[in-house]
């Protein structure tokens, strides 16, 4: 399976309830769909304020939610008639039909700065919002909601839901752990090792959080008691962009990819 247009650049991946794999493609701002059989379907994204697509998700519907963020965006694209970047949270619908929610400004800086997503327990769309510092929740429907992170200046990255009524997310500045409720409630976790820049996170069938530490080179476990139990990567290369994947497996595997690298980990929780 391959792409032909080299301007092509994966960003994120999921998997939807027909087992198709879908992918945003920073490079040529669409979304793509590989199906079973391998073949790729595109779907081009022109949102009227700009923006790179990057997280992607799915619900129990079938639809596919992606980021339409302002990082990394450097200009409004052609087809815009809109001055200025803004950043969005897209839907793919059944029939491939691209639908953009954009987002309002923020009061805080220029540009909000979406970068992760989930779907919650609710079925509502989680995002987090590392400009703005807030956890956003949008319902199918399109019905906005943001809720402030009580640290200030957090930078809120990763965020993933566990199968009870909460999501977790990386606040990647503040070296903490958030967890939101579908109330809207937030509690924080202190990260152990300083300046660690939490990124990546995912929850295991235990309902124990694990996540990546990008600037120390860890992995992290933050149990159902609150604890949080930190173990070095070996031969972990200090010029790398840090740890930007994680992934865990049903056999228990971890997943990190650690520069231009993915490397397997078996860990023994303690």
């Amino acid at each position: 399976m391959s792409n032909s247009d080299p301007r092509t650049c994966p960003a994120a991946l999921t998997l939807n309830k027909n087992k198709d794999v879908w992918f945003t493609d920073e490079g040529t701002q669409k979304i793509g769909k590989v199906s079973l059989h391998g073949r790729i379907t595109e779907y081009p994204v022109q949102s009227p304020h700009g923006g790179t697509p990057e997280a992607i998700t799915s619900n129990k519907d079938g639809n596919v939610w992606f980021v339409q963020s302002s990082i990394g965006a450097s200009e409004v694209p052609s087809w815009t008639n809109t001055y200025g970047i803004r950043d969005g949270i897209g839907r793919v619908e059944h029939g491939g039909n691209v639908k953009i929610y954009i987002l309002p400004k923020s009061n805080t800086c220029c540009n909000r700065g979406t970068t992760g997503i989930s779907i919650g327990p609710d079925n509502n769309i989680w995002f987090t919002e590392m400009g703005a510092n807030v956890i956003g929740r949008m319902t199918p429907r399109g019905k906005l909601r943001q809720y402030p992170i009580p640290t200030k200046d957090s930078e809120p990255l990763g965020i993933v839901s566990d199968k009870h009524a909460y999501l977790w997310f990386t606040e990647n500045k503040a070296n903490k752990i958030g967890r939101i409720g579908v109330d809207g409630q937030i509690s924080e976790y202190n990260v152990p090792t300083p300046n660690s820049r939490p990124a990546s996170i995912a929850v295991s069938r235990d309902g124990s959080v694990w996540f990546t530490e990008a600037q120390s080179g860890k992995l992290a476990r933050l149990t159902n008691s609150g604890k949080i139990n930190e173990w070095q990567i070996p031969r972990f290369p200090r010029n790398t962009e840090g740890l930007s994947a994680l992934a865990l497996s049903t056999d228990g595997s971890i997943y990190v990819a650690v520069g231009n690298k993915i490397r397997q980990y078996t860990i023994t929780p303690r």
